[in-house]
């Protein structure tokens, strides 16, 4: 099952249910016991008829991502909600049925001194009272940043993830309606898949699901086949639907403890017309390039485009032949799916070899500006074991 970013393209949309629904802080009659409340920790307190709500001080980092849960018993509504330690809304919750769970997860602007709020549905307005339980529990947090201001590592959901590869692009307006990435790998390899819209403020991540399984073989550059299995691939549909992406940023990672050789693919590409090219900014990740390199191809997949890539003024035609000999050809190398076909490399194939972290443009475009045709950008690297240095 392919897993879309489409819903993540119109976070407006959550920002004015939480204004209309915002908290009347200035309204209330009873003062809030106001206690502490750490990462990690579990709370139990009591919603009466004269108390409305609780506020529950925490001390965070800006970049800190939080999973709020709130259980209600005795027939309290409940609701949750965030406030800055001056009484500001910045994120609630919807309200509660009696004796309901609710769960809200919230990344901290800032640093400093926050308020998670606990109440009834309605607050002075509601009439459930109760008893409820309050998790706090830290699912992100700031990111590591090197000198050069690449993510090291980042985390998505509750796992830390390393760096692998980066790419940057602009929608052309021959490319196909949508974008698919795929990542594959070896068994010991979890892939991750980050995407973000500068257009949109849209940052989602997505770790590898049994359920979401890629039915496919991974064709390694020595001739191995890797199958699939339910922890070493990933995929992510990019259906923009006549939004404005803006700048699109696919980041390929791999989840912390795991290494393997694997291959990124971006589809949905298209060299048209024939004096056309794209351009993609291109990083390698700072922990696999300190051991290892980063091969972008350039693999025609329709019609007869024959493909060149130009990486800091060097031009590659044929992979390992004809003045691109430093990179090794694509032939067989890439993916087989098992219900769409194949894409795979082949002596006409393009490609660059990337050896640094720094950011590298790579142009596309085809031979002699002669030819046309769709094409995938495929990504061939590896996450190296971690040691006890890194």
């Amino acid at each position: 099952m392919n897993r879309s970013i489409t819903r993540a393209f119109h976070p407006a949309l959550i920002l004015l249910c939480a204004l209309l629904c915002a908290f009347p802080v200035a309204a209330q009659t009873d003062a809030p016991q106001v206690q502490p409340i750490g990462f990690g920790m579990t709370v139990e307190e009591t919603i009466s008829a004269t108390a409305a709500f609780d506020w529950w001080q925490i001390e965070a980092t800006a970049g800190d991502q939080v999973d709020i849960e709130i259980e209600a018993y005795d027939g309290l509504a409940p609701v949750i909600g965030v406030l800055t330690s001056g009484g500001t809304l910045l994120e609630r919750s919807e309200d509660g049925a009696p004796n309901g769970t609710l769960r809200l997860r919230f990344e901290f602007p800032e640093s400093g001194t926050f308020v998670i709020v606990a109440g009834r549905a309605g607050l002075d307005q509601g009439t459930t009272i109760g008893r409820y339980v309050l998790r706090v529990e830290r699912v992100g947090t700031p990111t590591v940043i090197d000198p050069a201001f690449q993510e090291v590592t980042f985390v998505c959901e509750d796992q830390e993830v390393v760096t692998l590869a980066t790419v940057s692009f602009h929608m052309d307006a021959s490319d196909m309606t949508s974008y698919r990435v795929t990542v594959l790998g070896e068994s010991g390899f979890a892939p991750v898949i980050r995407f973000l819209s500068s257009a949109q403020s849209t940052d989602e991540c997505l770790l590898p699901r049994p359920e979401d399984r890629v039915r496919a073989t991974l064709s390694l550059p020595d001739g191995t086949q890797v199958p699939s299995n339910p922890t070493n691939s990933n995929q992510l549909v990019i259906s923009p639907n006549g939004t404005d992406l803006g700048e699109m940023t696919v980041i390929i990672g791999g989840v912390d403890g795991s290494s393997g050789q694997y291959i990124a693919l971006l589809e949905g590409l298209n060299l048209q017309p024939a004096s056309d090219t794209d351009m993609f900014n291109v990083r390698f990740g700072p922990l696999p390039a300190q051991s290892t390199t980063l091969t972008a191809y350039m693999i025609q997949v329709y019609d007869r485009l024959d493909p060149v890539v130009l990486l800091d003024e060097q031009s590659c035609d044929d992979a390992g032949a004809r003045g691109c000999e430093q990179v090794a050809p694509a032939t067989g190398t890439g993916i087989r799916f098992e219900t769409y076909g194949n894409i795979v490399g082949d002596r006409f194939d393009a490609g660059a070899l990337i050896t640094d972290t720094e950011p590298h443009t790579l142009i596309l475009s085809s031979f002699a500006n002669r030819t046309q045709g769709s094409y995938a950008l495929m990504l061939v690297g590896e996450l190296p074991p971690r040691s006890f240095a890194d």
